[in-house]
């Protein structure tokens, strides 16, 4: 067979029958594939709708709640003396949500309800973006981008620069009618401009660290107005080092302690931490000691240690120490008040003592 019979002798019938396979082939994967592209988008546009729904639902929820917050209004009792004012019951309502929608526990109260946009602040002080949300969210007062602002921008006292807290050590503030803590209502309605409660300012480390507690040092020294507020510092401040409590304990042993024990910080700071001074500075305080019974005055017996009563008690009679020990027993361990009365009689030796050299 010559070349062109030969190329001629094809079965053109298994030719088409191949070609026609493979696409009927083809076709049936360009099918399974649209169908599932058709399944999956089908899906997709079940889901949309469900999450439309749930939109719906949604926005039905957060205008039922924007309604019942906007129509929160000061509650009056029945001589028209307002109970809950309109504030007080719109951040009660905001709390609710707080605890419901992310597990928060804000304060019970504002502590102010003339001042509401500082108040707002202060108790949104720990959750400050969850609080902001929830205004977002409910809030459509024309007020309600300054009260976001006043929360995004406020501190509390111990996250004050140093430079603050420097300012403040050197020139102690009067405080609220003389009072320097627990002030935070008299700071909240001053905008948090005025009267800073020293009890929270105290918590910031800047007050320890060497230049502020050197500032701290000097201004007692020399008697700066209201520096004596200056010793409560070890009460607020869990960094402060035995060092720095001696140091205070130097300046407050060569101070007379005015008033009674617990009216002014430079007596709760002896009371409190005596035990922690240097010995020289227990004995120049020693010297003042009230050996009386009343427990409130300066410098009472009770808050020295145990081994400097003693010291004291050796001038009392029988008859007085008796009726101490009994009457304040429970300040004692048993072996202490052994002490005592054995320290007691080698100063105070009675006629039939028996001495060393009888026999």
């Amino acid at each position: 067979m010559g070349t062109v019979e030969g190329i001629l002798d094809i079965d053109l019938n298994d030719v088409v029958s191949k070609e026609i396979a493979k696409r009927i082939k083809s076709l049936e994967k360009t099918i399974a594939s649209q169908e599932k592209k058709m399944d999956e988008q089908y899906k997709e546009i079940q889901e949309l709708k469900s999450k439309a729904k749930m939109a719906n639902i949604a926005n039905g929820l957060v205008e039922n709640l924007r309604k019942r917050y906007a129509a929160i209004v000061a509650v009056k009792d029945h001589k028209g003396n307002v109970e809950t004012s309109e504030p007080q019951g719109k951040y009660s309502f905001i709390r609710k949500v707080a605890k419901l929608v992310y597990g928060i526990v804000l304060d019970e109260s504002l502590v102010s309800s003339s001042h509401s946009h500082s108040a707002l602040a202060y108790a949104a002080r720990n959750h400050k973006q969850e609080v902001c949300d929830i205004l977002r969210l409910l809030d459509s007062d024309r007020w309600v981008s300054d009260k976001i602002r006043s929360i995004q921008s406020f501190r509390m006292p111990s996250e004050f620069s140093k430079s603050e807290i420097m300012g403040t050590i050197k020139n102690m503030p009067y405080g609220y009618n003389g009072c320097n803590f627990g002030t935070i209502t008299h700071w909240v309605e001053s905008g948090f401009s005025n009267y800073v409660p020293l009890d929270l300012l105290m918590k910031s480390p800047h007050f320890v660290a060497d230049d502020c507690f050197a500032a701290i040092l000097d201004s007692i020294q020399n008697n700066k107005p209201h520096s004596g507020d200056l010793f409560a510092l070890p009460f607020y401040n869990s960094h402060i080092t035995d060092d720095q409590i001696k140091a205070l304990g130097a300046l407050a042993a060569a101070m007379p302690v005015k008033g009674r024990q617990e009216e002014t910080y430079h007596g709760k700071f002896i009371a409190k931490y005596m035990e922690r001074f240097n010995k020289e500075d227990i004995e120049k305080l020693f010297v003042s000691m009230n050996v009386g019974t009343c427990d409130w005055t300066a410098l009472y017996w009770g808050i020295f240690p145990v081994e400097y009563q003693m010291r004291a008690f050796r001038k009392k009679t029988f008859k007085d120490l008796s009726y101490l020990v009994s009457s304040y027993g429970h300040r004692f361990s048993d072996g202490q008040k052994e002490a005592i009365w054995a320290d007691w009689f080698h100063h105070n030796p009675y006629p039939h003592t028996p001495r060393p050299n009888e026999a």
